[in-house]
């Protein structure tokens, strides 16, 4: 499925906002970003850890943004060495202004991080 498909699910109409990986660094990266959405938005998707391995530590975290702009954390979860279930669900925030994930490894080797979200609305 490419950018900007479509697909039905539980009888809802849900467009691909982003899909692909993102290989760590170290560094505090952007899996997502999605700004001037201008109409109250859901946005849900998942990343995938099960790269992650024993001595590893990975940061997710989220943001909404508000009408001026400013970016407020909502979450801060830390995941640490392999996953008993590396599928991470991100659920369905309602967004009008902003919304972004950001992800972090902290300890252990760099891994790659499988990534897809969706919007509806």
């Amino acid at each position: 499925m490419g950018f900007g498909q479509s697909l039905l699910a539980g009888g809802v109409r849900a467009e691909l906002l982003a899909e692909g990986s993102i290989t760590a660094d170290g560094s505090l990266q952007t899996v997502l970003e999605v700004t001037g959405l201008g109409s109250p938005t859901k946005i849900f998707g998942w990343i995938y850890l099960t790269n992650m391995d024993v001595g590893d530590e990975v940061v997710i975290q989220t943001y909404i943004q508000d009408s001026s702009g400013n970016w407020h954390r909502h979450a801060n979860e830390i995941f640490d060495d392999a996953q008993q279930h590396p599928a991470v669900y991100f659920e369905e925030r309602a967004v009008i202004h902003g919304y972004k994930v950001l992800l972090q490894q902290t300890k252990g080797t760099y891994r790659n991080y499988p990534y897809e979200f969706y919007k509806e609305g």
